[in-house]
């Protein structure tokens, strides 16, 4: 061989080798970029279900405003629902024997008392309470399948009740 085609040889050779080393740096950048890039683009999976004792749903200083947990008594759930100073307005309890709604709104119930409307099923009745900030009252209840309505004053004497309150 002469010097000339060893040369051209040579460099052809080395052509070769940087085309390859060329594709593998090429490669070995894309693939970390491509990884980053799908990483990113990559949702988070959505659980089928979400267990959990207790769920607060809080504001932005904290104050659970919904809360979903297991009842007082462990017997059912209990929805909770509080106004922007952590006061309770609102709660929905479930156990074996019914369910339960109640509605607050306090004025100062140091001196005011509350507005409060209760509402509650069970095996054997269903029943409506409204009870005003003195504590005058109105009762509607179904037990036994047998309606009555009561309304008491202020200081618990009975006003009104149907069917009629018999004497003794």
């Amino acid at each position: 061989m002469n010097a000339e085609t060893d040369l051209l040889w040579r460099v052809e050779r080395l052509e070769r080798v940087n085309r390859r080393l060329t594709l593998l740096c090429a490669a070995c950048l894309l693939v970390p970029i491509l990884a980053l890039a799908g990483w990113q683009e990559a949702e988070a999976p959505v659980p089928g279900v979400l267990k959990v004792h207790e769920l607060q749903v809080v504001d932005q200083h904290g104050v659970p405003l919904v809360t979903i947990a297991t009842g007082r008594n462990q017997e059912g759930g209990a929805i909770t629902l509080r106004d922007k100073n952590g006061e309770k307005r609102a709660w929905w309890l479930v156990n074996a024997d019914g369910a339960n709604l109640a509605l607050a709104k306090e004025k100062t119930p140091q001196v005011d008392g509350s507005n409060t409307a209760g509402f509650s099923v069970s095996q054997s009745s269903a029943e409506m309470n409204l009870i005003g900030p003195g504590n005058g009252m109105l009762a509607a209840t179904v037990r036994d399948d047998q309606p009555r309505l009561d309304l008491w004053g202020p200081k618990g004497k009975s006003l009104f009740a149907a069917p009629w309150l018999t004497k003794p």
